[in-house]
């Protein structure tokens, strides 16, 4: 069953699961379209009287011509906007802030100035300061007054979730038997998630880094979770520290057997070249005593191959010597080289493990 709440409803958190879910309620047409002048009764901005945090959702009606911000807890700021005028209309959507700019000019209107960019679409629709006569006017962006733009643009971060809609709409609670079903938190701490009501305490990019502490005020059961997904990341942490080290200290040692191994690979290649051409001058001189007709001819070509198959027997004792003394050089080199290589795995693997444990601390959200 969906739990509608009317307009003016405060963001809440679904407990069981812990899922912040927005969804788009109250279609119902809440007052006249503001057309021609302005609503005397409405100031040019309001803020609802409370402490603000980071902002989440930021809701335009059209038919209203108003926007309203809303952190965690609800509405946090309202203010009047002018839409794309006909023609021009303001498309209906659901967006996110992909660019901002406090200092932005039209490249399609005239250099028009747009201050305190916001941009919703890489097609030309922005949020910025801009004049308001009281009615849709702008060529697609929405216009917002100045102070209002001004003062909302430091708060507002890439990503800010921006829902433009005919009609005024509302976050809200909602709940269904097909939603996400909770796991048991005894058997699989690794279920943990912070309910929404936690989500302030993550807000900023610092405390969302590995090892970031949970918040303090988590229930009992939750907290004891959050302890040991905790654990795990200090473990694996700690694991890829060291891991670090090793990898380091592996790569020290491939890097002073590099110039061993250098030596070791030219005094191989010497020998096995040396060998190699004996063996050819043994193959050319037994083809020589092969087509030897005379008798001076085949002593003079059997002596020649004898020759050969002595330097032979000498250049593969050297490459055999060589090989005993260079090879093994050569295979500590690859050795400490596949050692480091093994330490960053294990240091990447360790650091993904970790970073898998403080994923599982963070907010799961669902937008519909």
């Amino acid at each position: 069953m969906i739990a509608a709440r009317p307009t003016k409803a405060r963001l809440a958190a679904l407990p069981v699961a812990a899922i912040s879910l927005l969804a788009a309620v109250s279609f119902a047409d809440p007052a006249a379209a503001r057309r021609g002048q302005p609503d005397p009764d409405e100031p040019q901005s309001t803020q609802v009287t409370r402490p603000m945090s980071t902002p989440l959702l930021a809701l335009v009606s059209l038919k209203d011509q108003r926007v309203t911000i809303y952190d965690k807890d609800g509405a946090i700021l309202h203010s009047p906007v002018s839409s794309g005028q006909t023609g021009y209309e303001t498309p209906v959507g659901i967006y996110s802030v992909l660019q901002k700019e406090a200092e932005h000019y039209s490249n399609r209107y005239d250099d028009a100035a747009m201050p305190f960019m916001q941009r919703i679409t890489w097609t030309g629709v922005a949020m910025h300061a801009g004049a308001l006569p009281g009615y849709p006017a702008s060529h697609g962006c929405i216009r917002l007054p100045h102070e209002f733009a001004e003062r909302l643009f430091p708060l507002t971060k890439l990503g800010l979730r921006v829902v433009v809609s005919r009609y005024d709409v509302a976050p809200t609670t909602m709940t269904h038997p097909l939603l996400f079903k909770p796991a048991p938190l005894a058997d699989a701490p690794a279920v943990l998630t912070k309910t929404s009501q936690q989500v302030a305490a993550s807000e900023t990019e610092d405390q969302m880094k590995l090892g970031a502490p949970p918040p303090a005020d988590l229930p009992p059961v939750l907290a004891n979770r959050a302890a040991q997904l905790q654990a795990i990341v200090a473990a694996k942490s700690a694991q890829a520290d060291e891991a670090g080290k090793k990898a380091d200290a592996a790569r020290l040692i491939a890097k002073q057997k590099s110039a061993e191994r250098a030596t070791a690979m030219k005094a191989l290649r010497v020998a096995e070249t040396a060998k190699k051409r004996a063996g050819g001058d043994v193959a050319d001189a037994d083809h020589d005593l092969s087509k030897a007709t005379s008798d001076a001819a085949k002593q003079k070509a059997q002596a020649d191959k004898d020759k050969a198959t002595a330097k032979l027997a000498e250049t593969t004792a050297k490459f055999e010597a060589a090989k005993a003394e260079f090879q093994p050089k050569i295979d500590d080199y690859e050795r400490s080289v596949a050692d480091a290589k093994a330490a960053e795995a294990t240091r990447t693997a360790l650091i993904a493990e970790a970073h898998g444990a403080q994923r599982k601390m963070s907010p799961v959200s669902v937008f519909i």
